[in-house]
C-alpha cells in the first residue's frame, strides 16, 4: 500500500491531536488552565518548530513536545 506523502499543505491534519494532549500535559504540569497552557505553547519555539513539515516535529510524540517544550522554558 502507497501512503501520500506528507508535505507542508497535508501535514497540519496530524497536529491537533497532538496539540491537545501536549497542552494538557503543559496545563497538569504547570497547574495552569488549559487556555494559557495553550496560548503558552503557541508562542513557544516548540510550537513554531512543529508548524514546519521541514523540522519533522510531526514526528515526535507529545510526550516529546511537552518534554522539548520544558527544555526551552528551562532556557528563559
Amino acid at each position: 500500500m502507497k501512503f501520500p506523502k506528507i508535505t507542508q499543505q497535508n501535514f497540519r491534519m496530524l497536529l491537533p491531536a497532538k496539540i491537545a494532549m501536549t497542552v494538557e500535559m503543559i496545563a497538569k504540569h504547570e497547574q495552569i488552565m488549559p487556555i494559557k497552557a495553550l496560548v503558552n505553547f503557541y508562542h513557544s519555539r516548540t510550537y513554531s518548530s512543529l508548524e514546519k513539515e521541514a523540522t519533522k516535529f510531526w514526528w515526535m510524540s507529545p510526550l516529546q513536545l511537552f518534554r522539548e517544550y520544558e527544555r526551552e522554558m528551562e532556557e528563559v
